[in-house]
């Protein structure tokens, strides 16, 4: 994506991707990671904690100190929301509130030549933790929701191509599609058909549950004030209040609108 490209040409400090699963938050820092020519570091943020009083602390501490020690950098924090969801309030002696200091304070450092990608694909746990979002932290915030129809459609061509399928229609039909989900039927279609494959599939929404995706989905409105993939580079002027809360219709046809010149 160019923005994201120019944001790193330019010191800035990062941006914080909040997606559904399966839709390409990873295939995108990895992508941008390859073209930077930089170093790439991916830190766990799940590893960090110990059973020893004071390890985790100790941990992203000396996780820190080697990225700092880099003066050109690219940094994937990968399920970033595991870094405060780690432990609930008052049960591991305060162990994650002081984590979560030293990675925030971290992320609002000047971080000159070193850039950040966090991701996570759980945004409605950022709803309990706001100071995560606050100004300073990261550039940007962009939501990865349920890619539009036309969208899928490009998707499943390509895969359709890759493994002599036909383009199903079947599978098109179903709401709530991710790329990963077009991929991972392909591939098990190019193993035992594609009229087995409709019989053994599910897609991500279906193993959730679609109201728990629906949640999910309306939390990335929220939380990035209507700033998707599919609109940052373009048509931000046509967010309306809506589509900060909620994903509807009108929404989508905006999205319609912009893909054509998405740049991946």
């Amino acid at each position: 994506m160019k923005l994201i490209e120019d944001l790193r040409n330019s010191d800035s400090k990062g941006v914080l991707l909040l997606g559904l699963p399966g839709t390409g938050k990873t295939f995108l820092a990895q992508t941008l990671a390859t073209k930077s020519k930089v170093p790439v570091i991916k830190l766990d943020l799940a590893s960090i904690y110990g059973s020893l009083v004071g390890e985790s602390e100790k941990n992203i501490q000396k996780a820190l100190a080697t990225i700092r020690a880099f003066d050109n950098a690219f940094v994937i924090l990968d399920e970033f929301d595991k870094t405060f969801s780690h432990g609930k309030h008052g049960q591991d002696a305060g162990t994650s509130e002081r984590v979560i200091g030293i990675l925030l304070q971290w992320l609002s450092e000047e971080k000159k030549g070193q850039f950040v990608i966090a991701m996570s694909n759980h945004p409605e746990k950022f709803e309990k933790a706001p100071e995560v979002l606050r100004r300073g932290r990261f550039d940007l915030v962009i939501g990865f929701p349920t890619p539009p129809k036309q969208y899928i459609r490009k998707v499943a061509e390509n895969y359709a191509k890759k493994y002599n399928l036909p383009v199903d229609e079947k599978l098109l039909s179903k709401d709530y599609l991710v790329p990963a989900d077009v991929a991972a039927f392909y591939d098990l279609a190019s193993k035992v058909g594609i009229e087995r494959a409709h019989k053994l599939f599910r897609t991500s929404a279906e193993t959730i549950g679609i109201e728990e995706w629906k949640k999910m989905e309306n939390a990335i409105y929220k939380m990035t004030g209507g700033i998707t993939v599919f609109n940052v580079e373009q048509g931000l002027d046509n967010i309306t209040p809506e589509a900060s809360t909620t994903h509807d219709p009108a929404t989508e046809q905006t999205l319609n609108k912009n893909i054509e010149n998405l740049e991946f």
